[in-house]
């Protein structure tokens, strides 16, 4: 078990102190409880580093590659009686059309609902919103992960599984909305241990990709990084766990230091 914070310091015997912060895609003030800390620890680094690099995922990714294959849609998928049947659910629960997403990969219409079940009190997202601020400050901005290596991981995602983790949130939409706000509750509350066990769950048979091989190759792009004084902004629930990254940074032989509100610089 780790102690309740999504900011930890990442240090050794020689060269200089790095950071890393848990991070929530959303909007809702809810996740931007502890911005002015990272922030005041931002201004003592010169790299920033969120999962992937947010400019190159803005102009060089092909929106093709979160389609379904060619000739593909949900409602083939799902058959029209199941597919019109979800489009009411999600219409009623979640205000989300889900036609605009007919031709996506069903994973993006999951997180598609979990962020519009929370409020949109922010022009950007979370992680969108720090890197910003790191570019205002003059950090170097780039991603742990390249676009390839995110690519890679989309391709692996088969598609059954995509469309069972949709009809298990229609067929309950309130134990999902549920779900999702307990997890922000969490998030602002800074329980690294219980959201990293709730999102374990969530992912099934996706957590060994989406979870634990991710931190395995984020840790070593961090020690690799480690003559850089850099911010890393990661998803909050990659953190803790025997697979996590604080662990596996920790058997590498680092320290790592939870940092709390109070000592902000």
């Amino acid at each position: 078990m780790y102690k309740n914070s999504l900011l930890w310091q990442i240090s050794n015997d020689q060269g200089p102190v790095s950071f890393i912060f848990g991070t929530m895609h959303v909007k809702d003030e809810l996740a931007f409880s502890h911005v002015e800390t990272v922030k005041s620890y931002m201004r003592s680094c010169t790299h920033f580093k969120t999962e992937i690099d947010l400019n190159a995922l803005q102009t060089g990714m092909d929106p093709r590659f979160y389609r379904l294959p060619s000739g593909k849609n949900l409602e083939l998928l799902l058959g029209t009686k199941k597919f019109l049947k979800l489009e009411s659910q999600f219409a009623k629960a979640f205000k989300l059309d889900i036609k605009a997403y007919r031709a996506m990969l069903p994973i993006v219409t999951v997180n598609a609902l979990a962020e519009a079940t929370l409020r949109q009190d922010h022009t950007y997202p979370l992680d969108t919103y720090l890197w910003n601020e790191a570019e205002s400050m003059g950090l170097t901005c780039s991603g742990i992960e390249t676009i390839a290596e995110h690519l890679a991981i989309l391709a692996q995602l088969d598609i059954e599984s995509q469309l069972k983790m949709l009809c298990t949130i229609a067929r309950d939409t309130r134990k999902y909305k549920l779900t999702v706000r307990l997890l922000a509750n969490c998030y602002a509350e800074q329980r690294i241990n219980q959201l990293y066990k709730r999102t374990k769950k969530s992912l099934g048979a996706f957590r060994k990709v989406l979870l634990y091989d991710r931190n395995y190759l984020m840790h070593k792009r961090i020690i690799a990084n480690m003559a850089h004084p850099s911010l890393y902004a990661v998803g909050a629930a990659h953190l803790a766990g025997d697979k996590g990254i604080i662990a596996l940074l920790k058997r590498d032989g680092l320290k790592l230091t939870p940092i709390s509100k109070s000592r902000s610089l």
